[in-house]
């Protein structure tokens, strides 16, 4: 008798099992290369985390005291009369205090205005924690740029952290001009931002 019939079924069997085999494989290798992602994408997430809690844990922040002949705390203060009844000169004593949790590098403090550029008060190396550096700046104002007795400046300061991450922070600050004395109190310490490339900030905290 011919086994036509048998031998064509056992190769039907053959090949299906051979299919099944390779989609089984096939399976597997996608189940391995997605597990294989999600580990490595898993693995990239902590190592971002724990690059971040160390950013964090080294972070340096900035506060800012003012001492003016105003307040009683500077009594050595500088004040000359007005010059010509629209010039007024004013010194202050400003104590910028490093209240962070790190050392900051490289540190530049400056001070700008909407009609006046970047004046850079002071640079220094190193700034350790709970360090106070003490400034003495002196302001000359004309009168006739007050706006309701007051103009708005920016102190800024940028600096590194031992990590070598770059970070600004703006202390917004404003004179008033009463009685002849140019006051100046703090109007908002803002928290520092970090950026890569200049103009690219983000949140320090």
């Amino acid at each position: 008798m011919c086994n036509c019939n048998g031998n064509n079924l056992a190769d039907w069997i053959m090949v299906i099992i051979t299919a099944i085999y390779v989609g089984a494989t096939i399976a597997i290798f996608i189940t391995n290369r997605k597990s294989e992602k999600a580990a490595y994408s898993q693995l990239e997430v902590s190592k971002q985390q724990f690059e971040e809690t160390k950013r964090l844990e080294c972070l340096p922040c900035f506060d800012l005291q003012i001492k003016t002949c105003e307040t009683g705390d500077f009594q050595e203060i500088d004040l000359t009369e007005k010059l010509g009844g629209e010039i007024v000169i004013q010194a202050y004593e400003l104590q910028l205090y490093n209240i962070g949790k790190g050392i900051s590098k490289n540190t530049k403090c400056s001070i700008s205005t909407d009609s006046l550029k970047e004046q850079v008060l002071a640079t220094f190396p190193l700034m350790p924690l709970q360090k106070c550096i003490m400034l003495y700046p002196m302001f000359c104002a004309d009168t006739n740029g007050f706006k309701e007795n007051i103009i708005s400046a920016i102190i800024t300061l940028t600096f590194d952290d031992l990590l070598g991450n770059k970070y600004m922070q703006d202390i917004c600050v404003e004179f008033i001009y009463k009685l002849n004395i140019l006051d100046m109190r703090i109007d908002e310490i803002q928290a520092p931002k970090k950026f890569q490339v200049p103009g690219n900030f983000e949140q320090g905290f």
